[in-house]
């Protein structure tokens, strides 16, 4: 491990990464759970960081099986949009959809707003990007719910914006003009709260 950190220190990541496989191979063959989760999340960091999708893909994927083996779903979600994310710089939009939309199923099901409003933005702009608009509306309009029950006046300012562009884009002004008009009072409500606020603090 000491091995593993020198190289990481010294951003040689090459060499950090096969000093990491050879732990994590040697953490598995001794049934050690504890050191094979930290080896497969330092292996992760250093895929991420050195720009190998394909191989951050294939640790995280593992490090998944292992928090799915010791029940820790909670760490799941994010780690699924990790992935999805490697898939996307692959161009495997196809992976990358299902897995969005994987993170976002499990997300919701443990109540985890933030992260199941990440997953489902993602995966409405990678619609978006392949000119699937149909989709990427239907995704935006089951964000902005998601949004709705969190308080996320942002992410829905946001939300309704790129909503409005779809329309637009479809040639139908009139629902376009509404979610913009929806973007813009929650706009206002926004910059008033944060007058009120500022006013409050002085």
């Amino acid at each position: 491990s000491m091995l593993g950190e020198l190289y990481l220190a010294k951003f040689n990541y090459p060499a950090a990464a096969d000093a990491y496989e050879v732990l994590l191979k040697r953490a598995v063959a001794a049934n050690n759970t504890y050191y094979e989760g930290l080896y497969l999340q330092k292996l992760g960091d250093i895929y991420q960081q050195a720009s190998q999708p394909d191989n951050a893909i294939r640790i995280q994927e593992q490090l998944v099986d292992r928090h799915l083996q010791d029940k820790k779903i909670a760490l799941i979600p994010e780690l699924k949009i990790a992935i999805a994310d490697h898939y996307l710089a692959l161009k495997e939009a196809e992976k990358a959809s299902q897995t969005y939309q994987e993170a976002y199923t499990l997300a919701w099901s443990i109540q985890q707003l933030s992260t199941a409003a990440i997953a489902l933005d993602k995966l409405g702009d990678l619609y978006r990007s392949r000119e699937q608009d149909n989709y990427a509306l239907e995704i935006y309009k089951r964000l902005l719910r998601v949004q709705q029950q969190s308080y996320n006046y942002y992410g829905m300012m946001s939300t309704y914006e790129k909503i409005a562009q779809l329309y637009l884009n479809a040639q139908q002004p009139q629902p376009a003009l509404t979610a913009y008009q929806q973007a813009l009072s929650l706009a206002r409500s926004l910059k008033y709260s944060t007058k009120e606020n500022t006013l409050l603090n002085q």
